[in-house]
């Protein structure tokens, strides 16, 4: 009885819905009969359907326009290269160790290899770099003193200001410091990147 009672219930509000429906649909058409409609009326009417409450909605599919979204694509691809860079800087700085050249002009070794505890700091300091800026209280000052957008612009310049350093270094204690820059910027922009895509 209690089954019977309750699909009774809503086969009854169904119907009510549909004569709601049905009445909202006749006051439109003797509405639109009575004035006539003009272009910009008529485009809303088609690109919103009634609720049972009688407020309009927005129907669902193309209600964004394609230009927004191709912009939105772009920023979201843009801001990505930001947390690239992570992957490209670890994997290029390999093989530049391995140089001869780099040996030669940076290092200053004119006979052997680079002592393994110099080349375990050049490539660790950019991690230690990373590590202090992705701390929460660091990066969550700048996101909350600039917002995401200046700090997205805050990283790039870091990065830009590491990457000069490195380019320009004639020792090891400058290309040590530009390591240490570079991976500041990485880990600022790994950290301020996700909450802006998001």
């Amino acid at each position: 009885p209690f089954c019977l009672k309750s699909s009774s219930d809503s086969i009854a509000s169904r119907s009510a819905h549909s004569q709601e429906t049905e009445m909202s649909e006749q006051v439109r058409v003797e509405e639109s009969r009575s004035h006539p409609i003009g272009a910009e009326e008529q485009a809303q009417s088609v690109t919103s359907e009634v609720t049972s409450e009688g407020t309009a909605k927005p129907k669902s599919g193309n209600s964004v326009p394609l230009g927004k979204k191709v912009r939105v694509a772009m920023i979201a691809v843009f801001s990505a290269l930001g947390s690239t860079l992570f992957g490209l800087d670890i994997g290029y700085i390999g093989p530049i160790v391995e140089s001869v050249s780099f040996e030669h002009d940076v290092v200053h070794t004119d006979a052997g290899k680079i002592s393994s505890g110099t080349e375990g700091l050049i490539v660790s300091l950019f991690s230690l770099g990373a590590m202090l800026t992705a701390f929460p209280p660091v990066s969550s000052y700048f996101l909350d003193s600039w917002g995401r957008k200046a700090s997205i612009m805050i990283g790039s310049v870091i990065f830009i200001v590491g990457s000069a350093i490195q380019a320009l270094a004639w020792g090891t204690t400058q290309l040590l410091i530009g390591r240490f820059v570079a991976g500041m910027s990485i880990g600022f922009l790994s950290s301020v990147i996700v909450l802006y895509q998001s």
